[in-house]
């Protein structure tokens, strides 16, 4: 179990990492996690008991690799949790969402983070390595459900250049079509070369997310 710090623009987290393993059905160049800490197999008993251990911890997030491959560790951490923590956040690369997944995770989970590069899906699988079906992630969510949807996105070099001022409103229109609550958009870490594109290049010179102050709009692999 890691633990860090989650700084927030109207408050400081203290967030739980949970990883539940290090495979993934996809295969994105810019994976923070490719290569990074292998938890191996791990015991949900002693993971679930530390985590309630750190009391003061009341954010716990589940990611991998891709969690849904082990989706019944996944389930159980949550249940198991449920009660000691006040918001629970799973991260999925979305290939293998069903309504089934839905079903079981409401009551279990705050918030559902997937994470999508581009509106258009041939894209997408020039990202991920591999096809993600948009429509079959609208229709997994087209269920009455009580948790949030987030989606994570990158502005990476994937998106052309005449594509990157249309950008943001373009994943605004995919949120809505999907059901989502949320889009993060977040600058590419850990990456050399021509992989990191600045967020300064999807947004015009007026725009005023430009003007914020570097705590709000932190750069160089940030949110």
């Amino acid at each position: 179990v890691s633990a860090f710090l989650l700084n927030r623009s109207s408050d400081l987290d203290l967030m739980i990492s949970i990883k539940v393993n290090n495979r993934c059905n996809c295969a994105c160049s810019f994976c923070v996690d490719r290569g990074g800490y292998n938890a191996g197999e791990i015991d949900v008993k002693k993971i679930v008991e530390k985590a309630i251990e750190l009391s003061d911890y009341k954010t716990v997030i589940i990611t991998g690799g891709e969690p849904f491959l082990d989706f019944d560790k996944v389930v159980e951490i949550l249940a198991r949790l449920r009660p000691y923590k006040t918001r629970l956040v799973l991260n999925t690369n979305g290939t293998l969402l069903t309504k089934g997944h839905v079903e079981l995770l409401n009551g279990l989970l705050d918030e559902l983070q997937i994470s999508i590069h581009h509106w258009r899906e041939n894209v997408n699988e020039k990202v991920f390595g591999k096809h993600q079906d948009l429509l079959s992630i609208k229709e997994a969510l087209n269920i009455p459900r009580i948790f949030s949807v987030s989606i994570n996105s990158t502005f990476n070099k994937f998106i052309v250049p005449s594509e990157r001022k249309v950008f943001v409103s373009k994943m605004i229109d995919l949120c809505n079509i999907l059901g989502a609550n949320r889009l993060r958009l977040t600058e590419l870490k850990k990456v050399d070369g021509d992989e990191f594109v600045s967020a300064n290049d999807f947004f015009e010179d007026n725009s005023p997310v430009l003007s914020r102050s570097s705590n709000e709009l932190i750069t160089q692999g940030c949110t």
